[in-house]
């Protein structure tokens, strides 16, 4: 599932962040949720704008709403800004 695998990830960096950095705290201040219905990639190349897309979203405090054509255009914009 989705929430077995975030706490997995989350999991490894408290690993690697606690015995690199002294960060044991580090994860406690952060909230987690599991979102329904939001966009999906479709395809194997994408992920990494989702991501930046997914962050973009949720550092804004706003609604994660946005299609593939909105995805093609980040690409687009985050190539410009390279």
């Amino acid at each position: 599932t989705n929430e077995s695998c975030l706490n997995m990830i989350l999991s490894y960096l408290y690993k690697k962040l606690s015995l690199k950095c002294g960060l044991n705290n580090f994860f406690k201040s952060w909230k987690y949720f599991y979102p329904k219905n939001f966009p999906k990639q479709t395809n194997s190349i994408d992920c990494g704008v989702y991501v930046c897309l997914f962050a973009k979203f949720l550092s804004t405090n706003t609604a994660i709403n946005f299609t593939l054509d909105n995805v093609k255009n980040f690409r687009s914009n985050i190539a410009l800004d390279i």
